[in-house]
Parts: structure tokens; C-alpha cells; sequence
């Protein structure tokens, strides 16, 4: 399970034109009206776009946050080989104890389907066709497995991994899904038996920081989420932001409580973006896009941190081109979306430059007064503008210097 990191630790090129990441959805599976419809099972009678999806819906919708779309001929390969996974699961399973048959699908599973431990293997296509799989694909399988024998299971998210609980007799269990003895963990298992011996094995139990419990909907989502992470990881906004804004408006639909996790999760990438924009000298370009994400999905915390640093940096390549009138209009237009400490920094590092230059204009024009011996008219010019700027130490010393000289 990938986190989206807020850090960005290199960049190895400056585009010279810009377009932005698009804000729409790439993947618009369950967005546009009987996406998911042409595609179920008649006999289902299940609410398509419910809170918890069917079980083959699982399965659809995180191919789909795999770009595998399920009407393409990869991924009908991919439902074809988990319509026979559920068919040999219930035939084999649905008669047993609820205890039995979730623990032993798990071994079923790691026998017919997950070969092989890849942290990066996050796509659920390369899972059901190469048998490589993560805790996210892994626990994505099991799921909606299990749920095809009528137990009740969902996926447990942290901040960097994922794992599925049954719930039986009232009684929570969790299943490691990485591991096919991981049913129950801390549980002592016989794995293998002879005339002699006998083997045990028991996956330690975790007590995982921070975990939550998600819905079908979220965790079916969370390959895209991987992938988005990827993506930032290499820098390619113009995928990850579209994927993004993809489960943002996918959870959205039913209020679902993973949508704030989402949310900030496409804040991070957005402001990611903005940072790299600001250490290519292109603060505006930063500016502009955060401006479409605000108005388009809300404000943050997040996002009003980095909108106020791209207008400082934006203020501050304007006064380096002594454009301190633009740097004014900048600051009156476009501060309204910094906090009021970046706002009060911007404006007076403005007034300050436009001050400085001011009081170097005033001393440009007492020093030729000065050096032909008017003294009376240098002090009065610079009397009147102390009287508006006390605390100017380059006219306060043209002053002493004129007061010395009328002096003597």
C-alpha cells in the first residue's frame, strides 16, 4: 500500500509550454449514467451504485482504477478468470461453517491465484492474469471472494497497507492477505503433518497505526490510489491528478467516508505540482492551476500553504523586474486565497521595495541640492518626506549630513 507523499525530491526538466493537468476524471466508471449496468450480470438484483458494491462489481471497478477497462478484451480475460475463481470458490466452500470457509479460501487463493509478493504489482489485471500481487490486490480478491459466500468482510486501510476483516457470529477477525496463513494472525496453524511430525506455523498478529475500515466502494478504488501514488512519485501529474479526481467524484456519489481521505490525496498532488512549478521559476503557472482546484473541489489547509507561497514567489519575481505596480495589482487581485499571515508577508515586502525605491529617488534629488550648497532646499525635501517615512536611516543620514553642513 503506497502513501501519496507531499515531498518531492527531484525534477529533471522545465517544460517551456505549459498545460495544465486536466481537473476532469480519467476514468469514468460509475460517473456516467448505466456505465456499470451494461456490464453486470442480469440476475442481479443488487443497487448498482449502492454504498457496498456487488461482488463482481469490486472486481470491475478496481480494474477500471487499474486502466484496464472492463470492455476491453484484457479486461473481459480478467473477468472471465474471476468468474471462475467465484465458481470454484462456491462450489467448493458454500457449504461449510463461515469460520472454515473464510479461513480456507485464503489457502485456496495463494494455490490457484497469488504466486507472487510484488509491492509494486498494484494493477489487479497483472494480479488475475500473472498471479503477482500486493497487499492491495490481494485483499481486493479476497474480498470480493469472500463476499461471494455471503460473509460479511471488508478492507482495512493505513497510510501504508491494506488487509481484510470477516465478521462472523459477531466475532471480528482479521486476514493478513499477503501472507495464506494469515487467516486469524497470532493463530498457531498446522501447515503440514507426517507419521512423525507435525509443522506449525502462526503469522504474528499487527496492530497496524491508524487503521480504518473502508467500503467496498473506497476499497475498490484503492489500485488507483496506488497508481496515483506511482505517478507522483515519478512526477507524472498529468495521469495522477485525473485518476484522483476520478475516486474523489466515484466516493463522492454516495457521501462515502473515504471522500475526505480523497480529497486529500488530490490536495497533495495538486500542491506537488505547485511545487514544481515554483522550483522551475514559474510561481504564476503554480498560482493559476491551485486557483482551478480551489474553485472546482474547495479549499485546504494544504492548498492555501502552497497558494499563499506561489504568490509570495510570484510577488517577488515582479519586483526583481521592478514591476512593483504589477506586484500591487498581483497582491490586490489574487491574495484573497493565502492566509493572512502570507498576505500581510507579501504586502509588506511590496510596500518595502516600493519605499526603498522611493527613498533612493529622494536621495538622488537632495545630492545634487547638497553638493551645490542648497542646503535650506535639501532639508525641506527631506523633512517633508521623514514626516511620512520617520524610520528611513538612508534619509534620516541625508539629513544629519545637511543640518551638519548648514552648521558650520
Amino acid at each position: 500500500m503506497k502513501k501519496i507523499l507531499a515531498t518531492i525530491f527531484a525534477f529533471f526538466a522545465v517544460q517551456l509550454i505549459f498545460a495544465f493537468p486536466s481537473l476532469e476524471p480519467s476514468i469514468l466508471w460509475g460517473l456516467e449514467e448505466n456505465s456499470i449496468q451494461k456490464f453486470e450480470h442480469i440476475d442481479e438484483k443488487h443497487n448498482i451504485l449502492g454504498q457496498n458494491l456487488t461482488s463482481r462489481q469490486i472486481i470491475q471497478t478496481a480494474l477500471e482504477y487499474s486502466f484496464c477497462p472492463v470492455e476491453s478484451e484484457e479486461g473481459l480475460s480478467c473477468l472471465k478468470k474471476y468468474d471462475s475463481l467465484e465458481k470454484a470458490v462456491k462450489k467448493q466452500f458454500s457449504g461449510l461453517e463461515k469460520i472454515d470457509a473464510a479461513e480456507r479460501l485464503l489457502l485456496f487463493l495463494y494455490d490457484v491465484a497469488l504466486y507472487r509478493y510484488e509491492e509494486d504489482a498494484t494493477r489487479l489485471n497483472t494480479t488475475l492474469l500473472t498471479g503477482s500481487y500486493n497487499c492491495v490486490t490481494a485483499s481486493i480478491l479476497y474480498l470480493a471472494l469472500v463476499r461471494s459466500l455471503e460473509i460479511e468482510a471488508c478492507v482495512q486501510e493505513t497510510n501504508i497497507h491494506a488487509y481484510c476483516s470477516v465478521f462472523i457470529d459477531t466475532k471480528k477477525i482479521d486476514v493478513e492477505t499477503t501472507n495464506p496463513y494469515g487467516f486469524n494472525p497470532g493463530e498457531k496453524k498446522l501447515v503440514a503433518q507426517s507419521e512423525n511430525n507435525r509443522k506449525y506455523a502462526v503469522i504474528p498478529k499487527k496492530y497496524y497505526a491508524g487503521n480504518r475500515q473502508i467500503s467496498s466502494r473506497a476499497a475498490a478504488t484503492l489500485t488507483g490510489k496506488n497508481i496515483a501514488s506511482s505517478l507522483n512519485d515519478s512526477g507524472d501529474y498529468e495521469k495522477s491528478i485525473p485518476l484522483e479526481i476520478s475516486r474523489l467524484e466515484f466516493l463522492k456519489l454516495f457521501s462515502d467516508p473515504e471522500t475526505k481521505t480523497a480529497k486529500n490525496d488530490l490536495d497533495t498532488l495538486a500542491c506537488n505540482y505547485a511545487i514544481t512549478q515554483n522550483r522551475a521559476s514559474q510561481p504564476e503557472i503554480a498560482l493559476e492551476f491551485l486557483e482551478k482546484v480551489i474553485q472546482n473541489f474547495g479549499n485546504s489547509a494544504a492548498l492555501q500553504k502552497t497558494y499563499g507561497n506561489s504568490l509570495y514567489n510570484s510577488a517577488v519575481n515582479l519586483l526583481n523586474e521592478n514591476r512593483e505596480n504589477d506586484a500591487l495589482e498581483l497582491f490586490k487581485n489574487r491574495s484573497a486565497l493565502a492566509d493572512e499571515a502570507m498576505q500581510n508577508r507579501v504586502k509588506k515586502m511590496i510596500d518595502g521595495q516600493i519605499l526603498k525605491k522611493h527613498e533612493i529617488s529622494v536621495h538622488n534629488q537632495v545630492v545634487p541640492l547638497f553638493n551645490t550648497g542648497k542646503f535650506d532646499e535639501a532639508k525641506s525635501i527631506l523633512e517633508k518626506e521623514l514626516a511620512q517615512n520617520p524610520e528611513s536611516p538612508l534619509l534620516k543620514k541625508d539629513l544629519q549630513a545637511v543640518k551638519k553642513a548648514l552648521a558650520q
